[in-house]
Parts: C-alpha cells; structure tokens; sequence
C-alpha cells in the first residue's frame, strides 16, 4: 500500500516524481550494497549511495528542458559548497570541518556578497545608514540597532554583511557543539554541514535575513533550554526583537521543554497547543509582509514533514514512543502544517516551514549522533542535507542569487 501510495504521488508532478525516486534509489542501493556485503564484497558503501542519487539527480536536471537553464547555472557556484559538506559528513573528520569547511563557507559569503546584493540585502543596507527610530524599528530593534552599530564601526556595506555573517556562523558552531557533548568522533557538532546548503539558509543569508537571524539565535535558544533555561529564555527574548515571528515558534519551544511527559500526555499536549496556535494566526498573518518566495511551499514542505514522520514511523515500528523521545518536534510540526495549508495561508506556511526545517533538522542530528553504525550515520546525515537542499535549486531569487 505504501509503495503505490508513492507511486500514485510520484505523477503529480515532475518534482514529486524526483522526491520519491530519490527515495527509491537510496533504499535499493542500500540494500544491494547490503547484499554485497553479506556475500563476502567489500563495496565503497557510502561512495557508491551518494553518486547513485547524485546521478539521478543530474540525470533529472538534465532531462528536464523547463528548469534546465536556471537550475545548471545555480548548481556552477554552490555545488563546491555541497561537495565539501558531502566529503566531511562521509569522512567525519574534524580537522576537515574545522579547517576546510568552516573557511569555506565563510569564503562563499564573501564572494557571492562581493557579487551584489539581493533586492531585501539592498533595503538591509540603506536601513544601516539610517538614524531614524519608528515602531516597525523599536518593534525589532534588535536587529536594526545590532546593524547600525556593525556599520558605525566598519563604514562598509560589504564588510558588515560579511562580519555579521561570521556571527552567525559562530553561533550555529555554538548551537553544534550542544549536540557533542556525548562523542565528538562522530562529528556530532558539525550541524552547520546539513544546514548551511540547505533552503531555509540560502534563503535567509539571501533574502530574508532578519528572519534568518532571529532563527539562528532561535535555534541556540532551542539547544539550551533542556539544560540552561533561563539563558534560553534571554536568548529568545533577543531574536523575538531581531523578527516578531519568532513568537510563532513558542509552542515548539513548549513541545520540547516538555517533551518528557508520557506518550499520550505529550501526543494531545501537541494536538491542543497546535489547534490553539493555527486558530490565533489568522490575526497575526496581517502584522508580516506577504511578500511569498515564488512557489507555493506550504504543500512542498507538508510534504517532506509528512514523509519523515512515515518514516520514522517505519523505522521505530517496533516502539512508536520511542520516535517522539528521539525527535520531539516531528509530531507537533506535521500537526501544524496541516493546520496552516488546510486554512490556505500560505506566505505563513512557507516562512513557518523554512523555521521549521531548521529545528527539525537540529532533532534529526541529534538522533544520527546515536546511530553506532558510522556508515549508516553518515548515509542518515547526507540524506538529510540532500534533501533540504533540493529546494534551493527550485526559488527564482535562490537562482538570481547564486547565479
């Protein structure tokens, strides 16, 4: 049943049609490389998954003449990026993460900003040089006056971007390091590799980077407040006043502070808090910007979240309760989407969606680092950042961006 489910979903459209046999390709590799091993092979497992689905990505991309033109030339600059991040997760080197990656990245900032600035980046950069004080900058004033005071001192737009770039960059290592504290061989803190690449970050350090700010200290408030809350309440106090619409994520922050009560407690918990949280949004949808990022990504995202929980559903098949232990914020988000696509608002849904992925992404991390088997765990980590950064490759203004 599963299997034509997938099928049927595979025809909607060409990019279903990829998702799923992404999804067909990985399992099958798998376990044909599973069967060579228990005959006495000793294939290049996490190699040979990774350009298995790497070709048929390109094969995709190459077959498909509607999207051929944009999405080749997205792939010319960022692709590096991506293989880096793919290399580090298959060799799990520090050294590697440290020293390569992380200049790397830091490198691609700088020249896609020397590039030129995205239209939202433009406005960033006119709103530095400002001295005036309305409500929509005391509202938020955290970022705005954060800004100003980077531009006071460096008197460059260039040069503030990139400086503040390299703050983010240091507090999602910080937000890395919260998840090595049990084995850091694993590469356990390196949760920059599946993100930076990833839709909701090209987007963000592109587009919408208050939101993407606020979301970055979101998710250090996020990995704090199991063990230092009252540092995580601060902290998410600060990126409230970076973007209001972090006060949409408070009951994610609620799901996990009390994800430790029993299964059924914490499964009508999600059920109450997302109703009442989906009933409240249409009155706050009129205090945001409805300015949408080309697609309707609502149903995309839906998508994704609901094929995770299938699968997670499979593989704790044997304990469900234990799904909800390992990656708390799965059930709630679902529940949620479902609320925001089935009442049609869909500029919410999108920019709920991409915060989302983020978390989720940080839950699901936090799980591979308890996966003994290194091959498995890596093939678990690659997969994730594949697939949140497909949709990079779909956004008009993620190709004007890297182009």
């Amino acid at each position: 049943m599963l299997g034509g489910s997938l099928l049927l979903f595979s025809t909607l459209n060409e990019w279903s049609y990829l998702v799923v046999f992404v999804i067909i390709i990985f399992l099958s590799t798998r376990e044909y490389y599973k069967i060579l091993s228990e005959n006495g092979f000793n294939p290049n497992y996490n190699l040979g998954v990774f350009l298995s689905v790497i070709i048929f990505i390109s094969s995709f991309l190459y077959a498909s003449k509607e999207s051929l033109i944009g999405i080749h030339f997205v792939l010319v600059p960022i692709l590096p990026l991506i293989c880096l991040s793919a290399f580090t997760i298959l060799t799990e080197s520090r050294y590697f993460y440290r020293w390569v990656f992380i200049p790397s990245t830091i490198a691609f900032l700088y020249i896609v900003r020397f590039e030129g600035f995205d239209t939202d980046i433009a406005d960033y950069a006119r709103q530095m040089h400002a001295t005036g004080m309305d409500f929509y900058y005391l509202r938020e004033f955290v970022f705005w006056f954060g800004s100003r005071c980077v531009y006071y001192i460096f008197q460059d737009d260039l040069i503030s971007f990139i400086f503040m770039d390299i703050i983010w960059i240091i507090v999602m290592v910080r937000v890395g390091n919260r998840l090595s504290s049990y084995n850091k061989e694993k590469l356990n803190n390196a949760l920059l590799l599946v993100l930076v690449t990833s839709f909701p970050f090209v987007f963000g350090y592109e587009n919408i980077y208050r939101q993407f700010y606020a979301t970055v200290f979101a998710l250090l408030s996020y990995s704090l407040i199991d063990k230092k809350y009252y540092s995580s309440l601060f902290i998410l106090i600060l990126s409230f006043f970076m973007h209001n619409i972090v006060a949409l994520l408070l009951p994610l922050f609620f799901v996990k502070k009390f994800y430790k009560f029993n299964f059924s407690d914490r499964i009508q918990i999600s059920l109450i808090v997302s109703l009442i949280f989906v009933a409240s949004l249409s009155l706050l949808v009129k205090l945001k910007s409805s300015e949408k990022t080309g697609l309707d990504m609502g149903m995309f995202y839906l998508l994704i979240f609901v094929i995770l929980l299938i699968t997670g559903l499979l593989v704790f098949r044997k304990n469900i309760y234990e799904l909800f232990d390992k990656i708390p914020s799965l059930f709630f988000i679902v529940i949620l989407m479902i609320g925001l696509v089935s009442l049609n608002i869909d500029m919410v849904a999108e920019r709920i969606g991409m915060m989302f992925i983020c978390f989720l992404t940080y839950d699901l991390y936090r799980y591979t680092s308890e996966i003994e088997s290194r091959s498995l765990r890596s093939l678990t980590r690659l997969t994730i950042m594949l697939l949140f950064t497909l949709p990079t490759l779909f956004f008009e203004s993620s190709k004007q961006f890297l182009m």
